[in-house]
């Protein structure tokens, strides 16, 4: 069989992804487990975001987030993303809440991860074409209302979100939402679309910290596993903080 050609750029590309070699701490890739590093002699400087500077009082550089309100902690298995799951989070000491946005059909900002609500719910269909109304009628594992991202934040008003858009028709409704609360030091905004997080980060004026994208290095840390065309910055703490890469579904 004939060798199938390789441009000079796809050949240097293809050097670039060799897997790091070494001992038995190395993984094949950054992105398939997580790597333990001592952060005992770490330094944080001041990023001019009250979000991440208000953990340089704590007792370490590491933030602590409960991820959809700790979706797999057993007394709330099957509960992700509802209030019961935020409040058990808050009741354990957690301050810093993941979460994800979903947009109805009427503009209504939910806290979900899917894009549909048949995973976890006993109502089928997808939200961006259900109206609030509608959605309220899904029963996350027979007990809880999916929440709208207002909720949250009037139940949980000392607490601070990291939010994962997951739609386009969410990110400006999500700028306004932030904008009319003035909520920009209790939110950091990411997404797994480049395009969505630009979006975002041209509507706010820079006045929100977001997370990564693209292949970005970070001291101390492996390259994130997802690939882009981005070339946006970041504030300061991300390429100081050292940040530990651990598989995450998405």
């Amino acid at each position: 069989m004939p060798r199938r050609y390789r441009s000079p750029g796809g050949a240097r590309r293809a050097a670039r992804r060799v897997p790091p070699q070494g001992g038995a701490e190395h993984t094949k890739w950054p992105c398939q487990a997580a790597v333990a590093v001592n952060t005992d002699a770490v330094t944080s400087p001041r990023t001019g975001y009250a979000y991440l500077d208000a953990a340089l009082d704590g007792s370490g550089p590491v933030l602590a987030f409960a991820h959809r309100g700790g979706a797999y902690h057993p007394e709330i298995e099957g509960l992700e993303n509802t209030v019961a799951a935020f409040r058990l989070a808050v009741d354990l000491g957690y301050r810093y809440l993941e979460t994800d946005v979903h947009a109805t059909n009427d503009g209504v900002l939910l806290a979900f991860h899917d894009a549909v609500l048949d995973r976890v719910s006993d109502v089928k269909g997808e939200i961006a074409q259900l109206t609030e109304g509608e959605v309220a009628a899904a029963l996350i594992g027979g007990q809880e209302r999916v929440p709208t991202l207002a909720e949250l934040f009037e139940e949980f008003p000392d607490a601070r979100f990291n939010i994962d858009i997951k739609a386009e028709a969410a990110v400006p409704l999500l700028a306004r939402f932030i904008e009319d609360r003035q909520a920009w030091d209790r939110v950091l905004v990411g997404s797994f679309s480049p395009r969505r997080l630009g979006r975002f980060r041209n509507l706010t004026g820079g006045r929100v910290p977001t997370s990564a994208s693209g292949w970005r290095w970070t001291r101390g840390s492996s390259r994130t596993c997802r690939p882009t065309r981005s070339r946006r910055s970041l504030p300061p703490l991300s390429r100081t903080r050292p940040v530990v890469p651990v598989a995450r579904r998405r």
